[in-house]
């Protein structure tokens, strides 16, 4: 009868402080996922606990919470960031577990509370709820973390296109999104000590949701060190106006974040400037023939910066044009001239640039309404310099249209 008298005591404490408490008959005392804090004196002097389980999420223990109680194990989370000096005084029998290199791990060794250590794990609940929206923030102790590495569970799932789990760095900025399996069995890499993975959901199609939600079963760290270059390589040293290079930057070490400063130059003329972080591509589509090349400054958050590197050089050469024949045209004025309809079958076109109409020779520079509509061959499509406009309805209905490249002349479309 007293048992179940200060067992009902802790569901009133618990509903006090806003949460849904679940106690197990055997002096164990699940907290929910939703807490965050376990405010002052919330279980001073309670001799009905045995064992605490808090979830993952928990940020806060107030003083004396559990001060002068009979409990003699609690697993203390990664993400706590603040235990009151006097939270366990007087605990004399309890043993934490905690995650080796963390605030709570480091707060036992200054407090003398014994504990184990183990490998935490960062989840979900399995199945997770409906209409959520929770962010989990972890920061690896011990300092001089340069990268932390997240390996996920192959069982991680989330409703496709209907949930989704993002994942962020330190400095907030979004590292992926993800819905389905795409983060199963998968590793990602986050620069710095610190990530934030968010799980956001609606309402389940299916009922009960028994979508397991994620687990990042390891995190690997890899120690801070001075921030240096390794090799600059690109996805093609030949191609063709159009097609797409990839410049692919690796570099090791650094502090916090690292980005990539680059120019992109042909013929010692600046095509484009621009900025990625670690570890994206820089990707260009050239419009000209030519021999490309790309520097680039590697800098990371700390400041530190490298002297600049320059990639091999990437050569460009003239895509075959679609034979003139294959369009009609009419002039527009004494300089100009449009492309009207096209009556050819290729899958891949590169508009002609000058055309010659009645021994004139016009500058071709704009594509008129409906030139492509309806063509169902039509996969890619080239513009050179020349074109400034392109009409209303010119690939309206091409299914099978899944590129376009235009260039920085384009002034009006459609």
């Amino acid at each position: 009868m007293k048992r179940t008298f200060v067992l009902a005591i802790i569901v009133a404490v618990l509903l006090l402080i806003g949460v849904s408490p679940a106690i197990a008959l055997d002096n164990v005392l699940h907290f929910p996922s939703a807490i965050q804090q376990i405010k002052d004196s919330a279980f001073f002097s309670n001799t009905s606990l045995g064992e605490v389980v808090l979830p993952s999420g928990i940020q806060t223990i107030g003083s004396k919470a559990f001060a002068n109680s009979s409990l003699q194990k609690i697993n203390l989370p990664f993400t706590l960031t603040h235990i009151a000096d006097d939270a366990f005084a007087d605990c004399a029998a309890l043993v934490a577990t905690v995650q080796a290199d963390t605030y709570a791990s480091e707060w036992c060794k200054a407090h003398s509370i014994r504990f184990t250590e183990r490998q935490d794990t960062i989840e979900s609940a399995h199945p997770y709820a409906d209409n959520v929206d929770y962010t989990w923030v972890y920061t690896q102790a011990g300092g001089n973390i340069n990268s932390l590495t997240l390996s996920f569970s192959t069982q991680t799932k989330v409703e496709r296109n209907c949930d989704f789990i993002y994942l962020y760095d330190g400095e907030d900025r979004q590292l992926g999104r993800y819905t389905g399996t795409e983060l199963s069995g998968q590793s990602v890499r986050v620069d710095g000590d610190t990530f934030k993975i968010r799980l956001v959901s609606d309402n389940a199609f299916e009922r009960p949701n028994t979508y397991y939600g994620f687990k990042i079963s390891s995190i690997a760290q890899e120690k801070e060190t001075p921030l240096a270059f390794e090799k600059i390589t690109c996805s093609q040293a030949q191609l063709q106006v159009g097609d797409t290079e990839a410049w692919t930057v690796e570099t090791t070490g650094g502090k916090g974040s690292v980005y990539y400063d680059y120019t992109i130059t042909l013929a010692a003329r600046t095509l484009r400037k621009g900025t990625v972080a670690r570890p994206e591509n820089i990707c260009f589509v050239p419009l000209e023939t030519g021999d490309y090349t790309m520097q680039v400054t590697a800098r990371d958050s700390a400041g530190n910066t490298l002297a600049p590197q320059t990639s091999v050089i990437c050569a460009v050469e003239r895509t075959a044009l679609t034979p003139i024949e294959d369009f009609t045209y009419a002039p527009i004025n004494g300089v100009n001239a449009k492309i009207t309809g096209y009556t050819g079958n290729d899958s891949v076109v590169t508009l002609p640039e000058k055309v010659t109409i009645g021994g004139i020779e016009y500058s071709l520079s704009q594509l008129d309404d409906n030139v492509f509509n309806s063509n169902s061959t039509l996969t890619c499509v080239i513009f050179p310099e020349s074109y400034t406009a392109i009409g209303q309805y010119a690939f309206y209905n091409c299914d099978g249209l899944t590129r376009v490249v235009l260039p920085d002349s384009i002034e009006t479309l459609g």
